[in-house]
């Protein structure tokens, strides 16, 4: 899953945000990632989504644990990304900020399927990286796409 930031005011102009959206082969793609507007978790989505899910469960985040990963205002079935609002955004970075993943993984290990303590040690730094990387993007107002490599 990658996770790129844009401008607010972009939100609304998806034929821009295509042509934003850079693919693996594309050379903007190294360069997003080292300016901080692009975020890659190659493996884990899947895993940091159910974390997410299953360690809020019945608490007052659980409202918001879908947001980080696959929740979103908008999805473009034409061009493959979905598309997060400031304020969604905003609220990811909330709910990043109070998620106990340490200790939601140890609770649900079993339920999360991770092979060995190589696959939960990825899955925390992934947990930690996204939660700066929405932290960021909150503080600067910006809105995001969300899309899988292509």
């Amino acid at each position: 899953m990658h996770w790129r930031r844009i401008g607010a005011a972009q939100v609304d102009d998806t034929d821009s945000l295509a042509g934003i959206i850079p693919r693996k082969d594309d050379p903007r793609f190294d360069r997003d990632v080292a300016d901080g507007l692009l975020l890659v978790c190659e493996d884990t989505a899947e895993q940091l989504d159910r974390l997410f899910r299953l360690g809020a469960e019945g608490t007052a985040l659980a409202a918001d644990s879908e947001l980080p990963v696959f929740g979103a205002s908008r999805w473009d079935d034409e061009e493959s990304f979905n598309i997060l609002t400031p304020e969604h955004v905003a609220r990811a970075a909330r709910f990043l900020a109070a998620a106990e993943a340490d200790r939601w993984l140890v609770e649900n290990r079993r339920a999360l399927a991770l092979e060995d303590e190589e696959d939960e040690s990825d899955l925390l730094d992934d947990v930690h990286r996204l939660k700066e990387f929405f932290r960021g993007a909150a503080e600067a107002g910006d809105a995001m796409t969300r899309y899988y490599t292509f």
